[in-house]
């Protein structure tokens, strides 16, 4: 018996139930807006060392980019 049928039995065992768990998902960055995990195939920025979702990047006020992109506001 294989270790992926092994498992799948335990599971049946341990939960009653026979569908396999949900894989566990390895995320490769933290969103520097939201604080979420970020996880391969999802769409995100990296800038100067920070990484963003799309999603989030999109929320930012033109007045926040310039500020990471190392502009001064002046009056």
């Amino acid at each position: 018996m294989d270790e992926a049928m092994r498992g799948l039995l335990f599971h049946e065992r341990f939960y009653g139930k026979t569908e396999p768990p949900e894989p566990v998902r390895h995320s490769i960055g933290t969103c520097e807006y939201c604080g979420e995990p970020i996880y391969p195939g999802e769409s995100r920025y990296d800038f100067d060392g920070r990484t963003f979702h799309s999603e989030c990047l999109e929320n930012f006020g033109v007045g926040a980019l310039a500020e990471m992109m190392g502009y001064k506001e002046v009056e």
